[in-house]
């Protein structure tokens, strides 16, 4: 698909890649910009991550850079990827299928920056995002810089605990190991299912997820993960290790376990001690767990003094407010029974500052409506009579408010209003809302294993 149109009032061609020579051409940018190893990472999602075409990747380029006839701009300018994925959201006994459209491979040429490139693709993402049926939008991006497109921190990231050699106590379960293949994915796909099933916010794995991580994946070392299968005493398949070389330098960071079987002679020590073995023998500085804090190989490696690394996030966008809600609705409603909220009627009114959400409760089913008109956000007639404790602290607000951009932290469980509150006075819920408001939006434990 190509597209004339203009940004600052300068023309451009917008395109998505219809032949082979359009996608090199943007993988040219990707090099420039990211280096080889993006570009093998762009070459095995376009080998067949699941649900990824190349209407996913977008480009920019100049008219004089792609003459009328040529098959392929001379040169692309400005790029990025839009990666599919469903997220699951888990809590009180239900859960939901989140469809999340991942912020990828991002990048604009040198004497192409400042120009508003970026920011217009930016815009066309998600606006075709939500078309597509996109609620979220996700992104490991650099820190900060997406906020002023709607991305705030949502969900753990790179959880890190790195342990120095001579902190790993212990050995591994001798011999019992061998390297997992295409064969044990049913396997794998078991012991991943049991070691996600307590996360309030995860990405499950379907079998061809499965098969691009075992296959194609490989191709690029930002991928790439070496799966050991554990085996127990009698030689039976009782769980996995998955490893990468990678970290941000060079390490052996452990990426996926199963949850450890002491009946097995695997206890999680075995398995840090197994990951410091590898370490050993390649040469490697240290060993990094990328694990959920709360998985029991962190657990113990943080009881060995191993280093507790600041952690990182995702970035999350909801896009499109009433889908992502409406999707969101059945947990909401089996936490507002399991707390105590059945039987009992709320209202409650919670002015976005353009616009707002009606969440209404009558007992058995929840109501949310959209409310676009920013009715919420009366004036100070309004107000008259109202005492300071009828609506909190400062009465700006008649209604509880809460800064849109916050609603992902909020809402995926990553931190309460309260806490939220705390960094910005934009936060005003009050006090007939905060029960409410803390069952709706309790905190969870979550994470994002890879899907890539």
């Amino acid at each position: 698909m190509r597209e004339h149109i203009q940004i600052r009032s300068k023309p451009y061609i917008f395109f998505t890649p219809e032949n082979d020579e359009q996608f090199e051409a943007i993988l040219n940018l990707t090099r420039t910009v990211h280096g080889e190893g993006a570009v093998a990472l762009c070459r095995s999602f376009d080998a067949g991550i699941p649900g990824m075409c190349r209407d996913d990747w977008y480009g920019l380029a100049r008219l004089d850079d792609w003459p009328q006839g040529d098959a392929a701009p001379g040169r692309v300018v400005s790029t990025l990827c839009r990666i599919p994925t469903v997220w699951t959201c888990a809590d009180a006994g239900a859960e939901v299928q989140l469809p999340s459209a991942e912020l990828g491979m991002v990048a604009s040429a040198e004497d192409a920056r400042g120009l508003g490139l970026s920011t217009w693709l930016m815009k066309r993402f998600q606006a075709d995002s939500i078309k597509a049926g996109f609620s979220l939008s996700s992104i490991q991006g650099i820190p900060y810089f997406y906020r002023r497109f709607g991305y705030e921190y949502a969900v753990p990231l790179l959880p890190k605990i790195v342990l120095a050699p001579g902190q790993v106590h212990g050995r591994a379960v001798a011999t019992q190991v061998r390297e997992a293949g295409f064969g044990d994915i049913s396997l794998m796909s078991g012991w991943f299912t049991e070691v996600s099933r307590t996360l309030g916010v995860r990405a499950d794995r379907s079998e061809e997820h499965w098969m691009y991580l075992m296959d194609k994946a490989q191709a690029s070392f930002e991928t790439a993960v070496e799966r050991r299968i554990l085996l127990d005493r009698q030689g039976r398949p009782a769980g996995w290790l998955g490893f990468q070389r990678e970290c941000f330098g060079p390490t052996l960071a452990i990426a996926e376990a199963s949850l450890p079987d002491k009946g097995s002679g695997w206890t999680a020590q075995a398995m840090l001690a197994l990951a410091d073995s590898i370490r050993a023998e390649e040469g490697l500085p240290h060993v990094t767990v990328l694990l959920p804090r709360s998985h029991p190989v962190s657990v113990a490696a943080a009881e060995l003094g191993g280093e507790l690394c600041r952690e990182y996030a995702w970035q999350i966008a909801i896009l499109d407010k009433p889908a992502f809600f409406g999707c969101m609705r059945p947990v909401i409603e089996a936490r507002l029974r399991k707390g105590g909220w059945e039987g009992r009627t709320q209202c409650l009114n919670l002015d976005l500052y353009a616009g707002g959400l009606r969440f209404d409760w009558d007992g058995k089913r929840l109501e949310i409506a959209w409310m676009p008109d920013p009715a919420l956000d009366t004036g100070p007639e309004q107000l008259r009579g109202q005492s300071l404790e009828d609506i909190d602290t400062m009465p700006e607000k008649p209604v509880s408010a809460f800064p849109p951009e916050l609603l992902s932290p909020l809402a995926l469980g990553y931190r309460t209003w309260q806490e939220l509150g705390h960094c910005r006075r934009d936060v005003m819920i009050r006090p007939e809302d905060r029960g409410f408001m803390d069952v709706l939006f309790p905190v969870m434990a979550s994470f994002i294993y890879p899907l890539f």
